[in-house]
């Protein structure tokens, strides 16, 4: 069935932009040149609506005062074609914004509304936000206007909605972890990587799911090709608290193997669930987390020896020696460390 010119439009700019009536594409050659439809994104990307003067020094910043107002108004009159006429954008207060009849949807903006309720379902225990979130997340095909050749001006909106991805995405890979979903987490911090593949933070969670899964090899393996990624950038080592994991789980490895067989013993404390404000973590709860048991002063047969970013031993213990000590300082994380990584840090004593 063919398409009105009075059906809504729907936007897409999570990823390429894309503008469609009904079913139908609206092709390139439809809006005359590429700035009709940024002005579009620019316009959606603030309901409230701008006047002219933001928008100059968006779009025509070398521009004076007269070519401003004449490229202003060709553009959005461009525009206002496209749409369905001089109402589509509307001026009050001498702020354009869009008409809200005009677009029926616009994926940046379902994304945020879907992604903050659903965050707040889980924050209040609803069994049902994780699907939703995990939808919300799909929703982000990729960074804004990823592609495009928009103007610096969309910069400070793809680095919110990047954060925005970030934060809900670690939310629901946080929550996956507490319902031992081990492989949708795993999916959920690829996912995390996908965007940035040297976030540490994903990094670190990805190893911990994997470990959780039973699969060590392929936690390893992460953190090896984070190491090999990094190397290509100037003066950038993995952080510590990378480090340390994947050394914690190499080590894991090497003394199930002397033993023949897995323990896992409880270390006695809370340190292993917990709640908002400063938590120790002891030595027990991270081999606990990574699938092993070491209870505060049981004797172990690998040394395991931390670096500063220089490659500088900062830290060690001795063959046949015991970690009592906490390993990490979590801050403000709601979970256990099985659960999340992203608010721990380890603590480390010069040697």
């Amino acid at each position: 069935m063919p398409t009105t010119d009075t059906e809504p439009l729907r936007g897409q700019a999570l990823g390429g932009l894309q503008v469609f009536r009904g079913a139908d594409l609206l092709e390139t050659s439809a809006w005359g040149s590429a700035r009709p439809r940024e002005l579009l994104m620019y316009l959606l990307l603030q309901p409230d609506g701008v006047t002219t003067e933001p928008v100059g020094l968006a779009f025509w910043p070398e521009a004076s005062t007269t070519q401003l107002r004449n490229n202003f108004h060709v553009t959005l009159h461009r525009l206002r074609k496209v749409l369905g006429g001089s109402k589509s954008v509307i001026v009050q207060a001498d702020r354009y914004r869009v008409a809200p009849d005009v677009v029926g949807e616009f994926d940046v903006a379902l994304f945020e509304a879907d992604a903050s309720s659903a965050q707040r379902g889980i924050a209040g225990g609803n069994p049902s936000a994780s699907a939703r979130l995990d939808q919300a997340i799909s929703r982000y095909g990729d960074d804004l206007l990823d592609g495009e050749p928009a103007g610096d001006w969309h910069q400070p909106f793809r680095d919110r909605l990047r954060s925005r991805f970030l934060d809900a995405a670690f939310a629901l890979g946080d929550r996956q972890m507490q319902e031992e979903r081990y492989p949708r987490a795993v999916e959920t911090y690829r996912r995390v990587l996908a965007r940035d593949e040297l976030h540490e933070w994903a990094v670190r969670a990805l190893m911990l799911s994997l470990v959780r899964l039973g699969e060590r090899a392929h936690a390893l393996r992460a953190y090896e090709r984070v190491v090999k990624l990094l190397r290509k950038e100037p003066n950038a080592p993995p952080e510590a608290e990378t480090v340390l994991l994947a050394q914690r789980i190499q080590q894991v490895a090497i003394e199930e193997g002397r033993r023949g067989e897995t323990t896992s013993q409880e270390d006695g404390g809370s340190a292993g669930a917990l709640g908002y404000g400063n938590q120790l973590v002891t030595s027990a709860t991270v081999r606990r987390a990574l699938g092993a048991g070491d209870s505060p002063g049981s004797p172990t047969s690998t040394s395991a020896t931390i670096r500063s970013p220089s490659g500088t031993p900062i830290a060690a213990r001795a063959p046949g020696s015991a970690i009592t000590a906490p390993l990490f300082r979590c801050v403000a994380s709601p979970n256990a460390l099985a659960v999340s990584m992203r608010f721990c840090t380890p603590i480390i004593v010069a040697a």
